[in-house]
Formats: structure tokens, C-alpha cells, sequence
């Protein structure tokens, strides 16, 4: 209570000395209470501080997330679309192993969206190679004639929005 009565006496607010106090400020003489603003602004820069490292490591936290979770939905369109066209590389499959001639078909824009709502463009060459392009991606499937029977090989784009069997091989 002496603390508080020289501090009155000598004219400071309350408010500010009992602020001060409860921020633990070691030395309580009624002399020192002069450094009471700066101890107050050092304080609340500590704070703002803090509170900003506090706050970019939240965000780089949420930022990985976002991305990760926006990597596996470019993965799960591609491999949908992927799906979405089997019945087309079973057409190419069947005109390989009856030796036919491979006709060449392009779908574009809403061609293309009929076969797969996340599908760009589609082109089946003569060679039996399929070009895809997805709305990230760029997929070359392309067919292998092994052990008698058709194995279907594929490059992609990036490694991050491809399945598996189309990363490059390291």
C-alpha cells in the first residue's frame, strides 16, 4: 500500500501503477515510477511483437495446408480423368491387337468436357498415343506391346499432379 499512496501523492493514475505492478516490474520504488511509460511501451512491443511471429508461423502453417490440399485435388482430377477415358484406350487396345489402322480423333472444349468434366483436350494419334490435357496437366499415354498383350505407359507434367505411374522415373 505504500507503493500506491507515494505514487497517488505524486500525482500518477492508479490504473497505470497497478498495470504496472502486475507486469512484474522488479524494482517498486516510488522514485523509479518515471520509467513507468517506457517499461509500458517496452512491454506492449514485446507483445506486438510475439504476437507477429506468432502470427506468420500460423499462416505458414495454414499456406502448407492449403497446398497440399490443393496438390491432392489436381492428383484426384487427373486420375478422373484418366478413368473417364479407359473406354477410348480400350478402343485403341482392340484396333492394336486386330493390326487396323488407329484413326485419329480430337475433342476439344465441350467435346471433351462430355468424356470428363475436368478434361481440356483429347487427341488419339495413329501411333496409338493419347494426349491429354487436363485443366493443370499435360498427360502422354502411350502403348507398349508386351508379352502379347498391350502395356500402357504414361508421361506426365509435373510429378506433383500426376499418379504415380506417370512421375518420372529417378
Amino acid at each position: 500500500m505504500h507503493l500506491l499512496k507515494g505514487a497517488i501523492f505524486q500525482g500518477y493514475d492508479h490504473r497505470f501503477i497497478i498495470s504496472f505492478i502486475i507486469s512484474g516490474h522488479r524494482n517498486r520504488n516510488p522514485e523509479n515510477l518515471g520509467n513507468l511509460g517506457y517499461e509500458m511501451m517496452k512491454n506492449r512491443i514485446f507483445t506486438v511483437l510475439t504476437g507477429s511471429v506468432v502470427f506468420a508461423i500460423m499462416l505458414g502453417i495454414v499456406y502448407i495446408a492449403y497446398e497440399a490440399n490443393r496438390i491432392d485435388m489436381i492428383r484426384i482430377k487427373n486420375a478422373q480423368v484418366l478413368r473417364d477415358i479407359t473406354p477410348m484406350r480400350d478402343q485403341v487396345n482392340e484396333t492394336i491387337l486386330d493390326n487396323a489402322s488407329i484413326k485419329k480423333q480430337k475433342y476439344e472444349n465441350v467435346e471433351a468436357k462430355k468424356i470428363s468434366p475436368n478434361l481440356n483436350f483429347l487427341e488419339i494419334t495413329e501411333d496409338g498415343y493419347l494426349l491429354i490435357k487436363t485443366m493443370s496437366t499435360l498427360i502422354v499415354l502411350y502403348p507398349v506391346y508386351e508379352d502379347e498383350k498391350i502395356v500402357w505407359r504414361c508421361l506426365g507434367g509435373d510429378d506433383r499432379y500426376v499418379s504415380i505411374e506417370c512421375r518420372s522415373k529417378q
